[in-house]
């Protein structure tokens, strides 16, 4: 009987000492399968592995393939000090770049959306564009997803992709989306 109660309380020694260190290890965001991790100082989420990023101050920009003439993207834009609630950068936003004047502008509607990286607003848009590679006008489907930060740091996630598309790229902006984080710190 005495050897019994010694191995049990071994095993739950050892029990007790993995469940010690695992506790102490930093937990890391999952990778997506055939995605990788896009970070700098401000911001981090992951991508197709396929897709290429680029950065240019404040905006990074992830491109995919092309699509009726068109490359399918995602651009995150930020502004450090916008000082502004969400509802009030949107307006800001919207209004600086004129949406309802782009060409053939179509409002999809605007929905509240609660993300790791905070509360957010999405409106849903269509616009004409051309393209150099086409005689022919672009159909777009876009997305923009307005997200602040403690009232200082406004951010703008734009998805852009022709409209016959989306329903193959939806899937990817979503986890593109879902897995944005903000980095800054603000005060």
């Amino acid at each position: 009987m005495k050897k019994q109660s010694r191995v049990t309380f071994l095993i739950l020694l050892c029990v007790f000492i993995s469940l010690q260190s695992l506790g102490g290890c930093k937990k890391k965001e999952p990778i997506l399968t055939n995605y990788k991790l896009f970070k700098n100082a401000v911001l981090s989420f992951q991508h197709p592995v396929t897709w290429v990023s680029s950065e240019n101050g404040s905006n990074v920009t992830v491109t995919g393939p092309q699509e009726e003439n068109y490359f399918v993207n995602m651009k995150f834009d930020y502004n450090l000090e916008s000082n502004l609630s969400l509802d009030e950068f949107m307006k800001t936003v919207e209004d600086q770049n004129r949406i309802t004047d782009l060409p053939g502008f179509v409002d999809g509607g605007k929905k509240n959306l609660d993300l790791i990286a905070g509360k957010a607003i999405q409106r849903s848009l269509k616009t004409i564009v051309n393209t150099a590679y086409s005689s022919n006008p672009v159909t777009l489907y876009v997305k923009l997803t307005y997200i602040v930060k403690n009232q200082k740091i406004g951010f703008v996630l734009t998805m852009e992709v022709p409209e016959k598309s989306y329903p193959r790229y939806e899937e990817i902006f979503n986890n593109m989306l879902n897995s944005f984080r903000i980095l800054a710190i603000t005060k």
